[in-house]
C-alpha cells in the first residue's frame, strides 16, 4: 500500500523502533529500509528522532516541525509530521507515523 504513496512514510513503534519505510523515504532521506528496520528511530535519523520524541512526550495526536539537515552529501530541509495511530485493539499501545 505505502508503495505508491509519494510521501516519505516511516512507522515507528511505542518504542521508537522502525516498523516501515517506503520507498519515497528511503529515496529522499537516502536510507535504506533494510538498514533501518528494528532500530531506533533517533539512531537511524537524529534530526527526525529528536522530532518524534518531542511529538511522543506532547500527547497529542499530531505534532509537526521544520528540520534541516545533511543527506547523502547535500543539505535538505523537510517538513516532519508524527502522528499518532492507536491501537486496533483498543489498547493504550500507539503507533507512529512520520511523514
Amino acid at each position: 500500500v505505502l508503495a505508491g504513496v509519494t510521501a516519505g512514510v516511516i512507522g515507528v513503534d511505542p518504542y521508537g523502533i522502525v516498523t516501515i519505510v517506503n520507498r519515497s523515504a528511503e529515496t529522499m532521506l537516502a536510507i535504506s529500509a533494510t538498514a533501518a528496520l528494528g532500530q531506533n528511530l533517533s539512531a537511524v535519523l537524529p534530526h527526525v528522532g529528536r522530532v518524534f520524541e518531542i511529538g511522543r512526550k506532547s500527547g497529542k495526536p499530531v505534532h509537526r516541525e521544520q528540520v534541516t539537515f545533511y543527506r547523502a552529501g547535500t543539505e535538505r530541509t523537510f517538513n516532519v509530521q508524527i502522528t499518532v495511530e492507536a491501537g486496533d485493539d483498543g489498547s493504550e499501545e500507539k503507533s507512529y507515523v512520520v511523514t
